[in-house]
C-alpha cells in the first residue's frame, strides 16, 4: 500500500500541470487508473495544492530576441478522481477524471510586445474511460491487458495555447515473478490546437499521434524500493511539417523508502526527436533534430493515510541542431497532498 501512494503521489509532484507547457508538439498524458482490490471500495479521489517557482515560463531559446519576462512564482491546485463501476478478481472498469488549474503571478513584463508569464496560466480537464482484464497465462503468469480512452482540454490566455486532445490507449503486462513486472503499450492519438498560422502547411500543429512503449518494473525490500525503465517509439505526423518529427524516449526511475514517513524519487528521461527541417524564421534547413534531457527528485513525507506533502525539483535542457531551439528549464516546488 505504501509504495502504491509513493508512486501516486511522485507522479503529481514530478509532473504536475506545469509540465504541460514543456513543449508545443504534443500534450502531456492523461490519469493512469490502477486495478484495486475487490474489497477495496469503488472509489479514490485526491486533491492537491502546491506552489513553486519556473525559471523560463514561455520556455524562450537561449538565442532569441525575447525581452519579456521569463521567471514567475506559481501556485495552483490538482484534483484526481477515479470510480471504478467494476472491480472484480477477474476485470477493473471505470471512469477517471483529473482537473489542473495553473496560475504564475508575475503580470508585468519589461516589454509589452512579449506575454508575460501570467498569460500561460493553465486550465486542464481530463475525463477518461478504462478497463482492465485480469487472468493468468497457460504456466500459471499473472497478466494483465488494457484500454483506455481519454480527452484533454486546455485552456490559456496565451495565443498559442488552446488544445482539444484524444488519447485511446492499449497496454499489456505479466509478472515473471512478483518482484518483476513487464509492460508494453500502444497509443494513438489526435491533437487539434486552437492557434493558427498563416501558413498551415508549415506550422499548423495539429497532429495524429502514434507511441509504442516498453517497460520494467522490478521491486525490492518488500516493495520498499524500485527501479523502473521504459523504451518509447513515438512519431508526430503534424499537419504542419515543421512539427512532424520521430522520437525514441527513454526513462529511468528509482522510488525508496528513506526513514519513517519519508519518501525519495528520482527520475531522468531523454527524448531524441528528428525533424525534416524547419521553414522559416531560420536559414534552411533549421531544425533538424532536438534532444530533450529531464532531471527529477522528489521528497515525500506520509504523514498520515490522507495527508502527503512533498518537495520536488525538475530539470530541463533542449538541445538541438539550431540555437533558436536550444533552451533550458528550472522549477521547484512544495505541495500538499489530501486523500478522502
Amino acid at each position: 500500500m505504501r509504495h502504491h501512494a509513493l508512486s501516486a503521489v511522485c507522479c503529481i509532484g514530478l509532473f504536475c500541470p506545469a509540465a504541460a507547457l514543456a513543449d508545443f508538439e504534443s500534450p502531456s498524458a492523461g490519469p493512469e487508473p490502477e486495478a484495486g482490490l475487490p474489497e477495496m471500495r469503488p472509489w479514490d479521489a485526491s486533491i492537491r495544492l502546491f506552489v513553486g517557482h519556473n525559471d523560463n515560463v514561455p520556455l524562450a531559446p537561449d538565442a532569441t530576441f525575447f525581452s519579456g519576462e521569463r521567471e514567475s512564482a506559481f501556485g495552483g491546485i490538482s484534483l484526481d478522481a477515479t470510480y471504478r463501476l467494476v472491480q472484480s478478481a477477474d476485470w477493473t472498469a471505470g471512469v477517471a477524471l483529473t482537473l489542473d488549474r495553473l496560475a504564475y503571478s508575475e503580470t508585468g513584463t519589461p516589454n509589452p510586445a512579449y506575454d508575460p508569464p501570467e498569460q500561460y496560466d493553465l486550465i486542464a480537464l481530463n475525463p477518461s474511460l478504462f478497463a482492465l482484464r485480469h487472468f493468468r497465462l497457460a504456466n500459471g503468469m499473472p497478466a494483465q491487458v488494457g484500454i483506455s480512452y481519454g480527452f484533454r482540454r486546455e485552456w490559456l490566455p496565451v495565443h498559442a495555447g488552446g488544445l482539444k486532445s484524444h488519447d485511446l490507449k492499449l497496454k499489456a503486462a505479466v509478472n515473471p515473478r512478483p518482484d518483476l513486472t513487464i509492460g508494453a503499450s500502444y497509443t494513438y492519438g489526435r491533437d487539434d490546437f486552437e492557434v493558427e498560422f498563416p501558413d498551415p502547411t508549415l506550422d499548423d500543429r495539429d497532429a495524429t499521434r502514434h507511441a509504442f512503449g516498453l517497460s520494467a518494473t522490478y521491486y525490492w525490500d518488500d516493495r520498499l524500493r524500485s527501479v523502473s525503465v521504459s523504451y518509447t517509439r513515438a512519431v508526430n505526423n503534424a499537419d504542419g511539417s515543421n512539427f512532424e518529427y520521430d522520437a525514441n524516449i527513454f526513462t529511468g526511475r528509482f522510488e525508496s523508502h528513506l526513514y519513517g514517513p519519508l519518501w525519495l524519487g528520482l527520475e531522468v528521461s531523454r527524448d531524441n526527436r528528428d525533424y525534416d527541417g524547419f521553414v522559416g524564421f531560420i536559414a534552411p534547413p533549421g531544425r533538424t533534430d532536438q534532444d530533450i534531457t529531464r532531471y527529477g527528485a522528489e521528497l515525500l513525507w506520509q504523514i498520515d493515510r490522507s495527508w502527503t506533502a512533498d518537495a520536488y525539483y525538475t530539470k530541463s535542457r533542449y538541445d538541438a541542431s539550431q540555437p533558436e531551439f536550444k533552451a533550458d528549464r528550472a522549477e521547484f516546488g512544495i505541495g500538499i497532498t489530501y486523500r478522502f
